[in-house]
């Protein structure tokens, strides 16, 4: 489920993406040009090679697509921000999660947690 964002962050942040399953669940990524920035409340997703998400991430502008598989119950939102709407609030290089998922904990910038 997509959630518009308030009038003040419409600028920057495109929506919210929710999504509750209680079963298994293969979701279709396609490009977008936008950086996500997600936390897992519930189980976690697997990429399509079957690494584990982190718990919270920032994933990069990706150039292909991708499919994601829940192993059970998934609680998630996503904050999809404009392509340029996530240099406002982080300072964080996008060269560096190109076609990466980063891992929020593991981070050095405390703006980040």
């Amino acid at each position: 489920m997509n959630v518009l964002p308030s009038p003040l962050l419409a600028p920057y942040v495109k929506y919210y993406w929710v999504v509750k399953a209680d079963e298994t669940t293969a979701i279709q990524t396609v490009p977008s040009g936008c950086i996500h920035l997600v936390f897992h409340r519930g189980g976690s997703m697997y990429f399509s090679d079957g690494e584990q998400q982190p718990q919270s991430f920032i994933r990069g502008q990706l150039s292909g697509p991708g499919v994601l598989q829940s192993k059970g119950e998934i609680d998630m939102i996503a904050v999809i921000f404009h392509p340029l709407g996530f240099n406002v609030f982080f300072s964080l290089p996008l060269q560096l999660i190109y076609n990466q998922y980063a891992d929020v904990d593991s981070m050095e910038d405390a703006g980040l947690k």
